[in-house]
């Protein structure tokens, strides 16, 4: 590749505002099919001023998988982890393996290759907390109560703003007012933090570059993402939890798999992928005897807070709050949980969109639990929902150029609609 076909990082700056610390670095690009802001930046709460850095490792395992997805050469100014760069190298022989449709192998140089001084290091333990199923599991695997190990316990859940395209559309800072208080309890310090490497970056890359669904790109690469942030803190964390949705059983590539968040850390911070001996729903049910997830467990993009009520408030409508609901309901827990208002029925179980392979993959660990406890009619419910799915993916060329076809669907869809809806009113 050319000159013309380089990214180029510059050097990272600090600036305080008012009640933040902001680390950002002029970025370059020269893809000229896609317009992307000249700046990257990460904010974190102005507490955590002293362990902010301005080395470039954060900026460099941030912009790697967006060079790779845009097809240019990498060049990363400042000081980088020479573990970091040679991580880095093998990120991209595994990525551009699992997903060559989406990200290219690109030629990266460094300014200046130094490592981490170790003596510097504050080694605290830090775990990626959304409030969701995954990481709620490792906060309370982790939790310094329950880590049999003490340099393993966790100290810090780090919290992101705006990580996933919806996030500009829900009022965060009151879903962090929800969560400040369970962390007191724990003895935790929750972190937050934001950038606009999803919003600016991934989000205009994955629709406009790429033309992509949202999710394509930046669930492959969200691993990366969260290390970014942790590596923009310096040496404040000895050891980092990424919490995983997936058992090891599980095949398929995904953006946190052990054979690529361990390669992305530094000489001073280890990061771990966690949780991937439990299906989700075994998680699910160890969680399910912890009161703190009854009003805090936050599933839904779209989730929203109620102050009034101290609870996360989730949308129980889409494909991962009926999933979890669904899990729940086999607990019999899904009554202690006010994070989910609404009734769940056969008929909502069956209406369940599954986007992509992955998500069959938990449709079939439900289905394999409800067998296992008896509960065979949310069994038979989940598998019609697969069924249907799986005809509407394989045919979907079929169904948008023929109007017969998708008449006889519809056809085929009211018919089991209306026979297992009386089903479920006897």
């Amino acid at each position: 590749m050319g000159w013309e076909d380089k990214m180029i990082v510059h050097k990272p700056i600090i600036t305080e505002e008012e009640n933040e610390v902001c680390v950002s670095a002029k970025v370059d690009t020269k893809n000229h099919n896609i317009k992307l802001p000249d700046v990257l930046w990460f904010k974190f709460q102005k507490g955590y001023k002293e362990h902010v850095t301005d080395r470039s490792d954060g900026f460099a395992a941030a912009l790697l998988p967006i060079a790779m997805a845009l097809g240019e050469d990498l060049e990363i100014k400042g000081i980088v982890s020479p573990r970091l760069a040679f991580g880095m190298r093998e990120y991209q022989r595994i990525t551009s393996v699992w997903w060559p449709d989406l990200l290219k192998s690109v030629h990266v140089t460094f300014e200046n290759l130094k490592s981490v001084e170790g003596k510097k290091a504050a080694g605290k333990v830090g775990c990626a907390f959304s409030g969701g199923v995954d990481s709620f599991y490792t906060v309370w695997s982790h939790l310094p109560r329950n880590e049999a190990i003490e340099k393993y316990g966790i100290s810090h859940c780090l919290m992101i703003k705006r990580f996933n395209l919806f996030d500009d559309k829900i009022k965060f800072d009151t879903i962090q007012e929800i969560y400040e208080p369970m962390m007191k309890r724990l003895d935790l310090q929750l972190l937050v933090c934001d950038s606009n490497i999803v919003i600016e970056f991934i989000g205009p890359i994955e629709k406009i570059l790429l033309k992509k669904p949202p999710g394509k790109l930046s669930i492959p690469i969200h691993g990366a993402t969260i290390t970014a942030f942790v590596l923009m803190l310096g040496q404040l964390f000895s050891d980092f939890y990424i919490g995983s949705g997936y058992k090891f059983t599980y095949s398929e590539p995904d953006g946190t798999n052990p054979l690529l968040v361990h390669l992305l850390s530094t000489e001073t911070t280890q990061m771990i992928d966690d949780g991937r001996h439990l299906t989700r729903v075994e998680k699910i049910a160890q969680l399910s005897n912890w009161p703190e997830t009854y009003l805090k467990l936050r599933v839904c993009v779209k989730a929203t807070a109620d102050e009034k009520k101290d609870t996360i408030l989730n949308c129980c409508k889409c494909e991962k709050c009926l999933r979890t609901m669904t899990s729940l309901y086999l607990l019999h827990k899904l009554p202690q949980y006010a994070s989910f208002p609404s009734p769940l029925s056969g008929k909502d179980i069956r209406k369940v969109y599954y986007s992509h392979g992955g998500k069959y993959h938990f449709a079939h660990e439900i289905i394999e639990y409800a067998i296992r406890t008896g509960r065979k009619s949310i069994a038979l419910n989940i598998r019609i929902a697969v069924f249907l799915n799986r005809i509407y993916h394989l045919n979907h060329k079929l169904i948008k150029r023929s109007k017969t076809y998708s008449m006889g669907m519809d056809l085929i869809k009211k018919i089991l609609s209306i026979r297992l809806t009386s089903e479920d009113n006897r």
